[in-house]
This record gives structure tokens, sequence and C-alpha cells, in this order.
């Protein structure tokens, strides 16, 4: 009997996605034309494993990749936002009772906050999973935490 075992190694089996990116019709389309060119290149590779491995690699960049151009872009907005909120207020101190600079003001306000709630929401999040990595689950402590809380 002969037995071959294979020199290359899979890949990580999975990876943390962002599921908010699914919400987002550009990521949504620039996803889908991403996966269709990648799936043409197939035949290219000596096997599916390889090509596979090396699919959720470049999956995971171009995730990466993306979301750090949206945060890009979301920062510049918060940022253009707070400069156009400060001229506005300026603007209410010369003349604090012009309904127009009133209005343009807080619609400003609830742009800039919308954006900065967005923001915070992934913060906790990335918060929240990251308490539950570091928590120590099995230990004497957290039954009796949990035993005291009622669970």
């Amino acid at each position: 009997m002969t037995a071959s075992l294979c020199a290359e190694r899979p890949g990580p089996a999975y990876w943390h996605f962002n599921n908010s990116l699914l919400e987002d019709e550009g990521f949504v389309t620039s996803f889908q034309e991403f996966w269709l060119a990648w799936q043409e290149q197939r035949r290219a590779f000596p096997s599916a494993r390889r090509w596979w491995d090396l699919g959720k690699v470049r999956t995971r960049l171009f995730c990466h990749d993306y979301t750090w151009g949206t945060s890009q872009r979301r920062n510049a907005a918060i940022e253009q936002l707070e400069r156009e909120v400060l001229e506005l207020e300026r603007c209410l101190a010369a003349s604090p009772k012009d309904p127009l600079l009133c209005g343009a003001c807080r619609k400003k306000w609830e742009e800039l906050r919308a954006l900065k709630d967005h923001g915070a929401r992934g913060a906790f999040v990335r918060s929240r999973i990251r308490l539950l990595r570091e928590m120590d689950r099995g230990s004497r402590f957290f039954y009796a935490l949990e035993k005291t809380r009622g669970g």
C-alpha cells in the first residue's frame, strides 16, 4: 500500500465578516463583480483547494479595503459637517433669530449625529466581541456569577 500526503495546508477556515456590509448596495454590487471575476480564474489553479484558499484571502482583503474606504469617506464627511456646523454657529451668533440659519444648523447637526451614531454602534459591537473573547467562561468565578444573577 502506498500513501501520500498532500504538501499544501489549507488556510484558516473562517474570519470575522462585518455583516453590515450586506446592507450596503455598493458593497454588494462590487463584491458580485469581484466574485464573478474570481470564479473565472478557477481553471488557472492546480487544485480547487488552492483556488478556494486564495479566494478566502482575497475576499477578506476586498472586504477590508472596502470598509477602509468607506470609513475614510465617512470621516471626511464628518470633518466637513463639523466645519459647516461651526460656520453656521458663527453666523447664528451674529444673527440668532434667522430661521433659515437655525434650520440649516439643526439639519447639519442631525446629519453629524447620525454619522457619529453609526460609528458608535460599530464600536459597541466590536467591544462586545472583544469582551466575549476575553471572558473566562469556564471558571468558578463565571459559574458563581451566573448563580448570583439567577441564571
